[in-house]
């Protein structure tokens, strides 16, 4: 049994379901599951109960579970501290972004700039799932994500907080309203962007602060790929506007304000057991620029 194997069954102990853990991890549901059934192999005995939506521990399963639990945060915990420990002093820290956010990035860096004299910082453009692992792991010192996230072994504070609007396509009955409620699209297939947990699924539909009836539309693998799909009337979706391009038009989109549906917070997140004062610096400095940074988005500020 190696910690890749544990990461694994640590991973759908956690989300009880093969998708969603295979989408954590970034990787296919079919090999996930095939490590697992080589895990219980060499255990000898099967670690779930599996169902059509669902698994659960079984007996031995929550034995194992209790032995392994904390092995994968600390061997990860010694990789970040090794990897760092191996990088030349004044080094640029790492910022992990999504490409969608890349614009944001950079103006938070021009804030700081000027108020961190000789640190620079390298911007690294990753896929959305894969932005914790790369904090985790070491790889990068620091994230933009967008909430909700699984934020185990990570710390965070909240950079900006803003509504989500709807996109829907120019042919939409609400297309010409300039703000509707959520209950008027009750029933409506919902895009899916990158999603890695059930709860990340149903903020995504809009169905987090009450449940609400919606169908669950295309998934797509990149959220710059949302726009097209809604624009061919595949869907509809809920997102930040600052994540919009100015003119939604030529994509054959509209934007609609809704009453009801919850915000979106942008966090800026790094490892728990982090003890560089570059990072701490870079994070102290970052929540004082926050505020200018969120009026040129016309986005509201949240609390940490």
């Amino acid at each position: 049994m190696d910690l890749r194997q544990i990461r694994y069954f640590l991973a759908v102990a956690r989300e009880r379901n093969f998708t969603r853990a295979a989408r954590e991890l970034t990787m296919t549901q079919p090999a996930l599951s095939r490590a697992i059934r080589a895990l219980e192999q060499t255990v000898g005995a099967d670690l779930f109960v599996r169902g059509p939506r669902s698994v659960e521990l079984t007996e031995v399963g929550r034995v194992l579970m209790a032995e392994v639990s904390g092995l994968d945060a600390r061997a990860t915990t010694a990789l970040h501290r090794a990897r760092r420990a191996a990088r030349a002093p004044g080094r640029p820290l790492r910022l992990a972004v999504r490409g969608c956010d890349g614009g944001l990035a950079r103006r938070l860096l021009r804030e700081c700039a000027a108020r961190i004299p000789g640190q620079k910082v390298e911007l690294v453009l990753t896929e959305p799932l894969a932005q914790p692992a790369e904090v985790r792991s070491g790889r990068c010192d620091l994230a933009l994500i967008r909430a909700p996230f699984s934020a185990w072994g990570l710390e965070s504070e909240t950079l900006l907080t803003e509504p989500r609007v709807a996109l829907v396509p120019m042919d939409h009955p609400l297309a010409d309203r300039a703000e509707a409620d959520l209950d008027e699209l009750a029933g409506e297939p919902v895009v899916m962007g990158p999603v890695a947990s059930e709860q990340e699924r149903v903020y995504a539909a809009g169905a987090d602060l009450r449940a609400r009836p919606w169908r669950e539309g295309p998934t797509v693998r990149d959220s710059l790929d949302i726009l097209p799909t809604v624009g061919f009337g595949q869907g509809i979706a809920f997102v930040p506007r600052s994540v919009l391009p100015a003119d939604t038009h030529p994509w054959g989109i509209e934007t609609v304000r809704i009453r009801d549906l919850s915000p979106n917070s942008l966090r800026l997140v790094w490892h728990e057991a982090s003890t560089s004062q570059a990072v701490a610096r870079f994070v102290r400095l970052t929540l004082e620029v926050s505020d200018a940074v969120a009026t040129s988005f016309g986005a509201a500020v949240g609390s940490g």
